[in-house]
């Protein structure tokens, strides 16, 4: 287990009108751009046999469940 890992604050979409993009990018503390337009796919995350719905899941720092800084590529 992560105990490091960021929570998720605010409130849960609603799921009659959920947010473009990802579903969590209104509760991500990185959420960028390309979260608002488009949808991750589930693809291999941080560590092997870990999956994750997330544009930078490949980037988190598997000791620490840390995201480095994303530059903005928008």
């Amino acid at each position: 287990m992560h105990s490091a890992w960021p929570y998720l604050l605010g409130d849960l979409p609603s799921p009659a009108n959920p947010p473009s993009g990802c579903t969590f990018r209104t509760r991500c503390w990185k959420a960028t751009q390309q979260c608002e337009r488009e949808v991750p796919t589930l693809a291999e995350g941080m560590e092997k046999g870990h999956r994750a719905s997330c544009f930078y899941a490949d980037l988190l720092d598997p000791s620490t469940g840390a995201l480095p800084i994303v530059p903005n590529v928008d």
